[in-house]
């Protein structure tokens, strides 16, 4: 994997990080404590699905390979998270 990709690759993550961070849930007649069972469930749900990493080595393949696992997985603890969300019934509220 070239390192333009991988760069590619981790300001994308990055972006979806700061983009999740940033959100704020609203769903009406809830309570702080309802979202945070809900988010902490959710949060939960989201780090099942990571993708496992390779023993770590010095080569470029398996380097190469932790790198684009890592990524992919955030990406996918983000959606499955927000999708979580979205099925408890929250909505987003803003920025």
């Amino acid at each position: 994997m070239s390192e333009t990709k991988t760069a590619r690759g981790l300001v994308f993550v990055l972006g979806l990080c700061m983009a999740s961070c940033a959100q704020t849930w609203t769903r009406p007649g809830s309570t702080a404590q309802e979202f945070y069972a809900d988010k902490s469930t959710c949060m939960a749900q989201a780090s099942a699905g990571s993708r496992p990493q390779i023993a770590a080595g010095n080569d470029p393949v398996t380097q190469g390979y932790n790198q684009g696992a890592a990524a992919a997985s955030a990406a996918n603890q983000d959606a499955i998270r927000e999708m979580c969300m979205l099925g408890k019934g929250w909505r987003h509220g803003g920025y």
